[in-house]
């Protein structure tokens, strides 16, 4: 894993000098600095200025201050050797970014090949299908209708029903920029998101490095970038400023009081075999998922936590430890129309609605970049209440009081059912 994953230092490019030489002619002198020039910035290319930038050391200190004491750009020799100072300093980042590779490459459990999943994933029945027998189909709203939309709360959100909504993302710069690999690594190959931890500290890689990363494994179940905090790291602004909440699910009542759901807008890059064993998502919030790039499959299954069904569906406890396509291969092919499995390939520019309760699960079939947000809508309120006094009952309370006092409009809307249910609140 290690060796492929290394970035290409442009090591022995640099002009060597020996002996005594005779003084450049003036227009030479220029044509030198220039291709010095150039070769310097070919090397600054290389380098990742951000995520996993290591600490200069104390050498590499003092030169970038004696650096920044000389004058720019009127010598071919300071520009030669201030290139020779960057592929120190690129060598250098080599060698700590092989130790960390290596150190990554001993997680056995994104490194295995148990399965051999890499050569199987093509023969799995019906995965690169929008549906199979056992299926239901998915159904769908169209984005650029006004009375489609307006009529969505009360449709999908209220009546707990997914949907998969086309134009949402029109006015996106992500829908172009992300359209592509190559489109995502010339707007923001230098960004790095979360990767994975090592010793409770977060790692993060830069896009280029990952996209790479992607292309050369063959793990059963490959690390997946998974960036939680877009709104705030700074570094991530760029990239956060490409995508935004959709208006329909913008109304997030989770925002007064965020205790409740601390991370709730998230970028989501993975390659094919990655993806997310079946779940429902947490605090009884509800999710959209906007894909810019690539396919995903999904199943989803109604709200339903008896012990028998979620056995016959394939849920499990350690699916944090599974590899997401062994549910793919092992229960999959075994759904019955009885359990109301319904599924889809999701394909760019369009958002999945994925309702509070539903227990669901995805898989990427290639490259896949999306932005995605779980979200409390008014019209969740009532039995999200009713759920969370049970999990969470101080937060919900706090929560409940925020709300009157904000959002005196939702809290009066829904006093009757939330107040029968509990009146303590």
């Amino acid at each position: 894993m290690g060796g492929n994953n290394k970035e290409r230092s442009g090591e022995g490019r640099g002009r060597r000098g020996g002996g005594k030489q005779q003084q450049p002619r003036r227009g030479q002198q220029q044509q030198n600095a220039e291709a010095a020039e150039r070769e310097l910035n070919h090397i600054n290319s290389l380098v990742q200025p951000r995520g996993m930038d290591f600490p200069p050391s104390s050498s590499d200190s003092e030169s970038e201050g004696q650096e920044e004491e000389e004058e720019d750009g009127d010598s071919a020799p300071l520009l030669a050797a201030k290139m020779h100072h960057e592929q120190r300093s690129i060598r250098r980042r080599e060698k700590e970014r092989a130790g960390l590779w290596m150190m990554l490459g001993r997680i056995w459990l994104h490194n295995h090949q148990e399965r051999k999943l890499a050569e199987k994933m093509l023969i799995i029945p019906g995965l690169f299908k929008h549906s199979s027998p056992a299926g239901h189909s998915l159904s769908r709203v169209d984005g650029s209708s006004p009375s489609q939309l307006a009529a969505f709360a009360a449709d999908f959100i209220a009546a707990r029903r997914p949907a998969m909504i086309t134009g949402l993302a029109e006015s996106w710069a992500a829908l172009r920029k992300w359209a592509t690999a190559d489109a995502l690594l010339a707007a923001h190959g230098d960004v790095a998101l979360h990767f994975t931890e090592l010793d409770g500290e977060s790692v993060r890689i830069p896009l280029a490095e990952y996209v790479r990363y992607t292309q050369d494994n063959t793990a059963d179940n490959p690390f997946y970038l998974f960036e939680a905090d877009m709104a705030s790291l700074p570094e991530l602004a760029p990239m956060a400023a490409d995508f935004e909440t959709p208006p329909i699910f913008a109304d997030d009542l989770f925002q007064l009081h965020r205790p409740m759901l601390c991370q709730h807008q998230f970028v989501i890059i993975g390659g094919n075999r990655t993806g997310s064993n079946l779940h429902v998502d947490p605090s009884q919030t509800a999710a959209w998922n906007t894909l810019l790039c690539g396919r995903k499959k999904w199943v989803l299954f109604p709200p339903n936590n008896d012990t028998q069904f979620l056995q016959s569906i394939g849920v499990t406890t350690a699916r944090k430890t599974t590899p997401p396509l062994y549910w793919w291969m092992d229960v999959y092919p075994s759904l019955t129309p009885d359990m109301g499995a319904i599924e889809v390939i999701q394909a760019p520019g369009e958002t999945i609605f994925v309702p509070q309760g539903w227990w669901h699960c995805v898989i990427n079939l290639e490259l896949c970049v999306a932005a995605s947000g779980n979200v409390m809508l008014p019209p969740m309120l009532p039995l999200a209440l009713q759920e969370l006094r049970k999990d969470m009952p101080e937060k919900a309370e706090a929560w409940w009081r925020e709300l009157k006092e904000h959002r005196p409009d939702i809290a009066r809307h829904h006093a009757n059912a939330v107040d029968e249910e509990s009146p303590s609140l």
